[in-house]
């Protein structure tokens, strides 16, 4: 059983400024999703990828992941995922003219490219459902508003050379009564 999606898109961006000029950028994406079942539809792969081009800064931009879900009896599934991200700085964070809180942009900055994964785990009944992940991320030239000058008092988004990522998500929802819910859950990131 499979279930294939195609498509196009495209967006524009405009800035006209007496500040920081006249900016544009045009950016067609083209994509594909997909849905794949085996084993008699306990085990499903789902594969997506985009790819765009990006006329300022003059680029192209991949985006693309694979997932699984797999039931390993009727209350328990396991599933991982894995991607890779290509996404650019937008025009707030390139051209933010100084405003009154001292932040503004950076013209400099660079696109940011990641790699994620994660691993989870779903157990679900009536009553009760708990869902916890493992992921992490690596990324080069993070796009950050970290950048501070303490003499100035003024803030800027810059790019972050290499950081890694990793946590974890856990969650348990109970339901005691039909339309009663009691959920408690409990994240972790840590870079």
């Amino acid at each position: 059983n499979a279930n294939i999606k195609t498509g196009e898109t495209l967006s524009i961006d405009f800035v006209d400024s007496n500040v920081v000029g006249t900016h544009s950028r045009i950016e067609p994406h083209a994509y594909a999703n997909g849905a794949f079942y085996f084993l008699d539809g306990k085990l499903g792969v789902y594969p997506a990828v985009n790819l765009g081009y990006a006329t300022s800064p003059n680029t192209f931009l991949a985006n693309a992941s694979l997932g699984t879900v797999y039931t390993v009896s009727s209350p328990l599934s396991v599933s991982g995922s894995v991607s890779y991200a290509e996404n650019l700085p937008t025009f707030s964070d390139l051209y933010w003219v100084l405003d009154s809180w001292g932040m503004h942009g950076n013209p400099d900055l660079k696109k940011e490219r990641g790699v994620n994964g994660e691993a989870g785990v779903t157990y679900k009944t009536q009553n009760l459902t708990y869902e916890g992940s493992v992921f992490t991320k690596y990324m080069v030239d993070a796009i950050s508003w970290s950048g501070y000058d303490a003499t100035t008092s003024q803030s800027w988004p810059e790019n972050i050379a290499n950081s890694v990522y990793f946590g974890t998500e856990q969650a348990v929802t109970v339901t005691p009564l039909e339309g009663l819910s009691l959920t408690a859950s409990y994240l972790l990131n840590q870079s």
